[in-house]
């Protein structure tokens, strides 16, 4: 089997995973979803990441500057009930937050941590605690002399225990259905402010 999509850390992914067969991959219709958003399965894992891409138009900067403020993050992401910023100052590596989402079988409550913050281009992170822990990265790509940005995000789930064999997989299915609106969202926050 071949990839028939090529997303963040491709070649990285194919390494790690092995072949993949896409999932979703439909164009969104909404005016405030412009563009391209596809979610590809890749085989060989326990969970398989998720990938997913919009235009936004605004300048990486901007979109950067925003996504670093990560008591900010449920005003865009739906599932997000509450975010505690664990440590003071500036969004750096090792920054560390913690969250609250409503999840499979209730609210869910768990830390992550920054592992990779390189304005205005990319940022990481991992969730530090927990059965079903988040890994996700995004890069910032500028389109039109850095005008407007393709960001295109990586997400996958890292399960521990029989808890998190349990329910992961249908945190995955959560993730795949919300991951598509929320980039919505985020693309109709930054370019209505």
């Amino acid at each position: 089997m071949r990839f028939r999509e090529r997303g963040v850390g491709y070649e990285r992914l194919r390494a790690r995973t092995g072949e993949a067969r896409t999932r979703v991959d439909r164009p969104q219709s909404s005016p405030a979803n412009c563009g391209r958003i596809a979610a590809t399965v890749y085989e060989g894992g326990d969970m398989a990441p998720i990938t997913a891409s919009i235009e936004i138009d605004c300048p990486p900067e901007k979109v950067f500057d925003y996504l670093s403020q990560l008591d900010r993050h449920d005003e865009w992401q739906d599932a997000v009930k509450t975010i505690e910023v664990l440590t003071p100052g500036p969004t750096a590596v090792g920054s560390q937050a913690r969250i609250t989402r409503e999840g499979p079988g209730g609210d869910q409550t768990m830390a992550y941590e920054m592992t990779e913050v390189d304005g205005p281009r990319s940022f990481a992170f991992k969730g530090i605690d927990g059965s079903i822990r988040p890994v996700g990265r995004v890069v910032l790509s500028p389109l039109d002399g850095g005008a407007r940005t393709k960001y295109d995000f990586e997400f996958d789930f890292e399960t521990h225990g029989l808890t998190g064999k349990m329910f992961g997989k249908m945190a995955r299915r959560g993730a795949e259905k919300e991951i598509p609106e929320d980039l919505a969202r985020l693309k109709a926050k930054l370019e209505s402010s």
